[in-house]
């Protein structure tokens, strides 16, 4: 594991550093050009959440999805208590992935890339679509430790709802989970 968080700071904050580095900013993308470093900020230390503009205790863990057409896994943020249940998934068409480990702008994700959100997803109302603009970076390594494939992923994102198809419930997030594994879960 620790080889990975190595790996994910290296490629999160463009130099070596600890764990729960800072993602690399996108053209200003770090403080929104106010020169506050407020959204940079937020993406340091343990999981966090922020929905609605208010901060949401989560534990977040990785998942593997299984597709025919492509690789796919996400992050999951649970609520600890009262909230939201989020999850972030990503997929890559056409094969493994070329590059080991990459790094997403989720404003715009490379082609054979997607990204999605869900929220507060169960079995008897099934899944909710979150769309709106995303902000941040997704960075995904091929872990070769594991004896099935695993995933390990660092998330920096901020999301604001499209005015024209709003949400119900979240209009607004912040999310930041460093070095989360997903792996095939053979129980």
């Amino acid at each position: 594991m620790r080889a990975l968080c190595g790996i994910l700071a290296l490629v999160a904050t463009g130099a070596l550093g600890g764990c729960g580095g800072r993602p690399a900013p996108l053209g200003g993308w770090d403080d929104g050009g106010s020169g506050d470093g407020v959204v940079l900020d937020f993406c340091q230390g343990q999981a966090r959440a922020e929905v609605n503009g208010a901060a949401m205790p989560v534990q977040a863990s990785g998942e593997m999805m299984y597709l025919d057409c492509c690789e796919a896994a996400g992050v999951v943020f649970a609520p600890l208590g009262a909230g939201h249940r989020i999850f972030v998934s990503w997929r890559h068409a056409g094969g493994p992935s070329p590059i080991s480990p990459v790094t997403l702008d989720l404003a715009d994700p490379a082609l054979q890339w997607g990204v999605s959100i869900t929220v507060d997803c169960d079995t008897t109302t099934g899944c909710s679509s979150w769309t709106g603009t995303l902000q941040g970076t997704l960075t995904i390594a091929t872990l070769d430790e594991y004896q099935y494939p695993a995933y390990g992923m660092t998330l920096c994102l901020e999301g604001v709802e499209d005015p024209a198809a709003p949400h119900a419930t979240v209009h607004s997030m912040r999310l930041w989970a460093p070095d989360v594994v997903a792996e095939v879960d053979l129980r």
